[in-house]
């Protein structure tokens, strides 16, 4: 089937991926994008029965991360298209510039942290 597209999320069947600022920090140091990549953004893949997996898109190093490896999660700027994250291996994602409804089907897919958002 081909993708569907609908509030800046591309959904096609067992992923999802949508374009958006993001910065990453590995214990306080910059990762820098790959050289000559514009587009920017999370790819997020089903990887089991309810599991899921987050893909950073556009890093010269592969950042993936799941519900299970996140520390924290910063939601209070969702409303402006913002949200940063912390995994337990200390990688913080920052993500701006992204429609509301993305960071919402982000936030779905790491709802077992939800005790852990600030």
């Amino acid at each position: 089937l081909p993708p569907a597209f609908r509030d800046g999320i591309v959904m096609a069947s067992g992923w999802t991926v949508f374009h958006c600022g993001v910065t990453v920090e590995v214990n306080g140091k910059p990762i820098h994008k790959a050289k000559g990549v514009k587009d920017l953004g999370l790819k997020i893949v089903e990887s089991g029965r309810s599991a899921q997996e987050v893909h950073v898109l556009g890093f010269k190093r592969e950042i993936v991360f799941g519900a299970s490896t996140i520390a924290q999660v910063f939601d209070g700027r969702i409303a402006d298209g913002a949200l940063a994250l912390m995994t337990k291996d200390r990688i913080q994602v920052r993500l701006a510039n992204a429609h509301p409804a993305q960071l919402e089907t982000l936030l779905r897919c790491l709802r077992p942290v939800a005790q852990n958002r600030g």
